[in-house]
């Protein structure tokens, strides 16, 4: 339960709320005043990119694993959100422009799709119901509270703001890392019993000891497994 509150926070805290906001978004803030008619056709572009994202998620989902998923995401967006603030400080606009699209992009991949099915695939049916409403009534309220704190970071130092969410964002990826348990082939009754409970890490890296000559080929293994488990 506490892995499905925290990849919603995460979705809100990723700051697309920022990018979408053609009022006071970046997007707007990049072409305005010079092109007025260009910044909201270019929301409208980025918007278009999340129909590709999300449809490559769903086909590899199943062969990736969730984990991998929202791990790229969570790295891609941090990247991105590092190259959206470098581009506001120093410019130029093209490269921010670029960032954001990559950004909603690799967003649709995991971060934005991934939490509303992996609810179903860790929480037992009898208590479905209320697990969803939970996540999703907290969902709505960081959507509000990014949506009151965008505006007051913008006004005083919009350079910043993208610093911000990118730190949620590698936050989000080690805890992903970390704490948040694979679901691929594995039904909902297993996945209860084997992590509920405390909150526990569920990375075990194998340990290094055996042949030399089977080093390399142990170490591949190992960061797979990471990304599986």
């Amino acid at each position: 339960m506490a892995c499905c509150v925290v990849l919603m926070v995460l979705q809100q805290m990723s700051g697309i709320s920022a990018i979408l906001f053609s009022d006071s978004g970046v997007v707007m803030d990049i072409f305005d005043p010079y092109s007025p008619l260009s910044a909201p056709w270019a929301c409208i572009v980025v918007c278009g990119t999340s129909l590709p994202a999300i449809f490559l998620c769903l086909v590899c989902a199943d062969r990736l694993g969730r984990r991998a998923l929202l791990l790229g995401s969570l790295g891609g967006m941090a990247i991105c959100s590092i190259l959206i603030s470098a581009g506001l400080f120093y410019g130029p606009n093209s490269m921010v422009m670029a960032a954001v699209f990559l950004c909603y992009f690799v967003f649709n991949m995991g971060a934005g799709v991934v939490p509303w099915y992996y609810i179903s695939e860790v929480i037992p049916s009898y208590s479905l119901g209320a697990a969803t409403v939970l996540c999703c009534s907290l969902y709505w309220i960081m959507s509000i509270a990014t949506g009151l704190m965008v505006p007051l970071i913008e006004n005083s130092t919009p350079q910043w703001l993208f610093v911000v969410f990118g730190s949620f964002m590698l936050f989000g990826f080690f805890v992903v890392m970390l704490f948040v348990p694979e679901t691929v082939d594995c039904p909902v009754a297993d996945v209860v019993k084997k992590h509920s409970g405390n909150i526990h890490l569920v990375v075990k890296l194998r340990s290094s000891t055996g042949a030399a000559g089977n080093s390399t080929g142990g170490t591949s293994r190992s960061l797979l497994d990471l990304l599986r488990r």
